[in-house]
């Protein structure tokens, strides 16, 4: 069993990675946030981020532990879409946004990162959905 802290832990590491980067504008939303929102992409009531644009939620799927994993838009200080990775435990959310993918999120167990393209899962990795590859911290 894995252990977890009941706190909300907002953890943002931003990748930059040659080749690997994508803007996510207004103008030029990454493929994942396609499409009308479906009732499955709503966030739970009590995950409340500032500044996320509620209409632009995208449920991406599910890992191994339960682990589920949504993306969405929030507008930064200067106006602008910054696109985000959010992971939800069963007891917390991790959260991270950027301007430009990929970004990867923590919650001191399991390490998430969003990309636009589809992922390659190395060694003990997982794929969660198209563009979600989960790892343990450390590997």
């Amino acid at each position: 069993m894995r252990a977890r802290g009941r706190t909300i832990g907002i953890v943002v590491t931003v990748l930059a990675m040659a080749g690997l980067t994508a803007c996510s504008t207004a103008e030029e939303q990454p493929a994942f946030l396609a499409g009308e929102q479906t009732e499955q992409d709503r966030l739970p009531a009590e995950a409340d981020f500032d500044g996320l644009q509620a209409s632009s939620t995208r449920y991406l799927g599910e890992d191994s532990h339960g682990d589920a994993y949504y993306a969405a838009l929030r507008t930064n200080d200067g106006g602008r879409d910054d696109t985000c990775l959010l992971m939800f435990d069963g007891e917390g959310w991790a959260a991270g946004c950027a301007a430009s993918l990929p970004i990867a999120v923590s919650n001191g167990v399991v390490k998430a990162t969003l990309y636009d393209a589809d992922v390659e899962v190395p060694g003990s990795g997982e794929a969660v959905g198209d563009h979600v590859r989960v790892t343990t911290d450390g590997s």
